[in-house]
């Protein structure tokens, strides 16, 4: 998670199997127009939403009716008020940022992301496939570096030899993307399936005439941040010779990008993956990352204004409508628990970095144990703490007596290993532990 946490819309709504319809009405007024979503009442009620948005003189841009999630776009100041105003309308939210970023916030990457990390090729000349599961593993080359996986027992004479998981398995990525080319992710990766569910923002991911492909565009197999990829190679990087192994190396990976290049994600994108997983026979999704702009959502707040607590209860609302949807479709859901070291159980705990859009107007402020860290603190949500090799846990990593289900691999600084190369200080890979391990054993 940014904690990082950190379209090209390849397809069309057909393609989303009848959840995603895109629809256009004109927008009154001005060029910058912002970006919102606005949660219908129920999925009964979801023309009554449309409606609403262009009677207020805004752009519907597409429709979620799995959920009633409709995203539109309007540079009126009055959409908010108009539009929830509505009894068609349970709730509306930002949903892309707004103002203007500094040049130095442009592009927020973690340097862990680029650290050892291996040129393409220069691999051993790997047979190009997964494992066929025949029990006869070998130890990957980089298998000595990989206490994560040593202390979980996903090695040769371990999990590979019993159960190294199956073809007909699909794990589902929701994060920055997956590159579906690196030699030690093709073999397992699914490009059909894939889907990318956002467009690169200039404002926070930088100029888009500076990325590697000159698009805004990106493509399902694409993950210019790394992130994503890193989250799919640990949970199936396959035995080919190459690289490193992950926990399930036989499983299918499928790219569901709701993440910007630059760690931000959004509800929109964040609840269309998640229909869409649910739509399409994922079996588990992982989400290490937190909905922006808020990294808890407070219905209640004193500190916060009656128009943000009414966003963050649309935000909790619509994300959990949209697991309980992936969930009643099969999907598993696992996630990371964070990476801010508090008790997410506590009565009181400090957040500082909310509201993170627009940049430079985040502030301290208290909250209690009714903010949740969504998608983590939703209900069905399987939520993942971090330990380093000693077992303890991670200096980073939350904790809570009712929010932590399970701990996975994840480092910590005074163990010996698992610092600095081998520390993950945002928990990028405790989901992919647990969720491997749930698909192996469906």
């Amino acid at each position: 998670m940014r904690r990082s946490r950190k379209t090209a819309a390849l397809l069309s709504a057909a393609t989303l199997v009848g959840t995603l319809v895109s629809t256009h009405s004109p927008v009154s007024g001005a060029a910058e127009a912002t970006t919102y979503v606005v949660l219908a009442d129920s999925a009964a009620t979801v023309d009554g939403a449309i409606a609403a948005v262009e009677e207020a003189g805004g752009r519907v841009d597409r429709v979620n009716r799995a959920i009633g999630l409709v995203t539109a776009s309007s540079s009126d100041t009055s959409f908010v008020a108009a539009v929830s105003a509505n009894t068609d309308v349970a709730g509306v939210a930002r949903d892309t940022p707004i103002g203007s970023t500094p040049a130095d916030a442009a592009q927020r990457r973690d340097t862990v992301e680029n650290e050892g990390r291996l040129d393409a090729a220069g691999g051993n000349g790997g047979n190009g496939s997964g494992d066929d599961g025949d029990g006869d593993e070998a130890a990957e080359p980089l298998a000595a570096f990989q206490w994560d996986m040593q202390m979980i027992g996903a090695t040769p004479e371990g999990s590979y030899d019993e159960q190294p998981g199956r073809r007909d398995v699909l794990v589902g990525i929701i994060d920055t993307g997956i590159d579906g080319n690196h030699p030690d992710i093709a073999p397992n990766f699914n490009r059909d399936l894939s889907r990318n569910f956002t467009r690169d923002i200039e404002l926070i991911d930088g100029d888009c005439a500076d990325e590697p492909d000159q698009s805004c565009d990106d493509a399902a197999d694409v993950d210019e941040d790394g992130h994503g990829t890193h989250v799919a190679g640990t949970v199936a990087s396959p035995i080919n010779g190459i690289g490193m192994a992950g926990v399930a190396p036989n499983v299918t990976l499928v790219n569901l990008r709701a993440g910007q290049d630059s760690g931000f994600f959004f509800l929109g994108p964040t609840v269309d993956a998640l229909t869409y997983a649910g739509d399409n026979g994922i079996d588990v999704v992982n989400m290490s990352f937190f909905i922006d702009p808020w990294l808890y959502n407070c219905r209640n707040n004193s500190a916060d204004s009656a128009a943000e607590q009414a966003e963050q209860a649309t935000i909790i609302d619509a994300t959990q409508r949209a697991l309980d949807y992936a969930r009643a479709h099969g999907v598993t859901l696992i996630a990371a628990l964070g990476n801010e070291h508090q008790d997410l159980g506590a009565a009181s705990k400090t957040d500082d970095i909310s509201p993170d859009f627009p940049p430079g107007t985040e502030r301290v402020r208290t909250v209690t144990n009714d903010c949740l860290d969504m998608p983590t603190e939703g209900n069905g949500v399987i939520s993942v703490s971090a330990v380093g090799p000693s077992g303890k846990k991670s200096d980073f990593s939350n904790h809570g007596l009712e929010q932590n289900d399970v701990a996975a691999p994840g480092g910590f600084f005074r163990d010996f290993i698992g610092t600095p190369l081998n520390r993950r200080p945002e928990n990028l890979i405790l989901g992919p532990y647990p969720k491997a391990v749930a698909l192996i054993n469906e």
